[in-house]
């Protein structure tokens, strides 16, 4: 499932943000597969669970919950 996000008005350069459970983000690394994304945004952790970021540019843990995402433009 993807979720595609239109903004009327848009004059801006449009980034493309995938959002991802983790467990797929680990199976596509296992098999090799690119996220073709410029920021990906990684949900669904266990409570206790840390990761390693090892590209905070372009990846985003979202651990907490109620976490609110703000866009700037």
């Amino acid at each position: 499932m993807s979720l595609m996000l239109f903004l009327p008005g848009l004059t801006f350069p449009l980034t493309t943000w995938a959002f991802a459970p983790y467990w797929i983000m680990l199976d596509a690394k296992k098999k090799n597969i690119n996220i073709d994304s410029e920021k990906i945004s990684i949900y669904h952790l266990d409570l206790n669970q840390k990761i390693n970021n090892s590209n905070p540019e372009k990846n985003f843990i979202l651990d907490k919950q109620g976490e609110v995402i703000t866009v700037v433009y």
